[in-house]
């Protein structure tokens, strides 16, 4: 009788600190917390441009970031091409890192709790790390570390888009960066294409360069200084195919420019419209590869 008591107290005195934890460090906060994108990370994921801008706003609203949106932040980040969505989100989003008290003295009678130690950085910071090597060109980095992403957290998408996006950019291995990109697009997330759009009527006179991203929803384009942008959802998109005039192959015949090019027909109501694309690489495989991600999920339907 005496020890089922015991056992009873003990219980009884670890539910109580549980729910005392419970109170004063909610679950957020018992959880690790997700480190907020510096400066510096943003300006490359926005400079690469192999995220969206939605999953770049998502991203920020999730983590938050570590500076204040000051008038010099702002002007570096639009001139790396971010779109007001994202500079609004990290201006919104300022999380001020927690400084510790320094001399070792005491305030309010309790001393700063020192970080938890940490056995190695997180999905965030080597996604992080494998943007900024990608940024310097180094792919054999950014490989290495997007596959240590993928190990860690197998289901989430970021880190097969950016391994599809640097093994197509930085390897030229376009069968492995398709079979990331779909795995990305299956989780949520998009594959990442670099191309040209055409301002004049499909001749690509005149141009602007960024990024294509295709989803299981939709398919949109960013420019690189962040004014052009393009979104359609795959229900509007009635035809998607390599150009054979402008931009292609037989265009060139006539004095064109044989780009790879290819285009997608857009109905809105009443009214359809040719948007002309071509990869920056003039590599019409490449095309071809965005033909059949379109097409693979639910783009073209019926076609």
């Amino acid at each position: 009788m005496v020890k089922l008591k015991a056992e009873r107290l003990k219980g009884a005195g670890f539910v109580f600190a549980l729910l005392a934890a419970t109170l004063l460090f909610p679950a957020g906060a018992l959880a690790q917390a997700k480190k907020p994108i510096t400066r510096d990370g943003l300006v490359k994921a926005v400079r690469i441009n192999g995220l969206s801008t939605a999953e770049l706003v998502q991203q920020v609203q999730s983590r938050g970031v570590s500076f204040q949106m000051t008038p010099d932040a702002e002007a570096e980040l639009r001139a790396a091409g971010a779109r007001p969505e994202v500079i609004e989100a990290a201006r919104a989003s300022y999380r001020p890192g927690v400084v510790a008290a320094s001399g070792g003295g005491r305030r309010g009678g309790r001393q700063p709790t020192p970080p938890p130690s940490r056995r190695g950085p997180d999905y965030d910071e080597l996604t992080d790390q494998a943007t900024a090597a990608y940024d310097m060109r180094d792919a054999s980095r950014a490989t290495q570390l997007l596959q240590q992403a993928i190990q860690l957290s197998p289901q989430q998408p970021r880190a097969y888009q950016l391994l599809g996006f640097t093994q197509l950019y930085l390897q030229n291995n376009l069968d492995e960066a398709e079979r990331n990109m779909r795995k990305a697009i299956e989780l949520g997330g998009s594959a990442s294409f670099r191309v040209f759009h055409d301002h004049a009527n499909g001749t690509f006179n005149q141009t602007c360069s960024g990024t294509l991203f295709v989803t299981r929803t939709n398919v949109t384009y960013k420019a690189d200084d962040g004014r052009d942008t393009f979104e359609a959802q795959d229900g509007l998109i009635k035809e998607i195919k390599t150009n054979k005039v402008s931009g292609g192959a037989f265009g060139m015949l006539l004095g064109g420019k044989n780009l790879g090019a290819f285009h997608l027909k857009v109905k809105f109501g009443g009214d359809s419209r040719n948007y002309n694309f071509a990869p920056l690489t003039n590599k019409k495989a490449e095309s071809e590869l965005i033909i059949t991600l379109v097409k693979a999920y639910g783009g073209v339907q019926g076609e």
